[in-house]
């Protein structure tokens, strides 16, 4: 029996839409400008222990079903605004992994709105749609971009997974 690697896991309905809202507020009033990337214009660290266990919880059914990998928890959440007026759409899909960060395991990413056109999650060749609340989880070294969104601003909150080290000196 072939069982086929899975690069991305979704979960409806992780978060209500109050509770998007809720993150919205703080990432539009504790939010830093960014000028480090073109990717997002702001990042709220979020340090809410009672939605870390939530994922946390996701994280470990999800990680036991389909990667099986030694993790060790969850490094860093983020709250992230996207501005419909300066974003710009990369020409690469990009990975959040590389030989210096091999600890960084998975992404866990929340659409806290869809009143936008476009602003799909591309991993590989798949588009997630945004939908408020959607939980999409993926391995780190997968290949993903957003895609161009219009009309509205974007907010997505971004759970870092970390555990072993990959071996990448084979």
């Amino acid at each position: 029996m072939t069982i086929l690697f899975k690069w991305s896991i979704t979960k409806d309905n992780f978060l209500t839409p109050k509770e998007c809202d809720d993150l919205i507020k703080v990432i539009d009033t504790k939010g830093n400008t960014n000028v480090y990337q073109d990717h997002y214009t702001k990042k709220a660290n979020i340090n809410d222990d009672n939605l870390v266990d939530k994922f946390w919880g996701v994280m470990k059914v999800a990680n036991t079903i389909h990667y099986k990998w030694n993790l060790s928890g969850v490094r860093s959440v983020g709250g992230y605004f996207y501005d419909k007026d300066r974003f710009e759409e990369e020409d690469n899909l990009h990975s959040d992994f590389d030989e210096v960060d091999t600890t960084h395991k998975i992404n866990g990413l929340v659409f806290l709105n869809d009143n936008f056109e476009g602003g799909e999650l591309q991993i590989w060749n798949t588009l997630f749609k945004p939908k408020v609340g959607t939980l999409i989880i993926f391995p780190a070294f997968a290949g993903h971009k957003v895609k161009q969104f219009y009309k509205q601003n974007r907010y997505t909150m971004l759970f870092v997974v970390e555990g072993d080290e990959f071996d990448t000196k084979q």
